[in-house]
């Protein structure tokens, strides 16, 4: 299993439009446009076993001042090629 950084917006759309359960909240420029409108952050990711992508996730990152920690929010997601995938998505991200 791994994990890897998407920063390039039609790579993400391209990626995420893929999966059956892709809807707008999962695009990079909304996605990005909610994370910035509460001071957050966003971070895509792909999730792939054995070179295969299994799931996708449009993170917001928000860091909290002076409690050193932060909350990520993953809306409508993350997304699966298959539900069975769901718990090796998730203890990966």
């Amino acid at each position: 299993m791994g994990v890897h950084k998407i920063s390039d917006p039609k790579e993400w759309d391209q990626l995420a439009s893929q999966f059956p359960d892709y809807g707008y909240e999962q695009t990079f420029e909304f996605s990005r446009y909610s994370a910035k409108r509460v001071g957050g952050e966003l971070l895509c990711l792909r999730v792939e076993r054995e070179g295969e992508t299994i799931g996708a996730a449009a993170v917001r990152i928000k860091k909290l001042p002076g409690l050193g920690f932060g909350i990520a929010h993953i809306p409508s997601g993350p997304l699966l090629s298959n539900v069975t995938d769901a718990p090796d998505v998730l203890r990966t991200l």
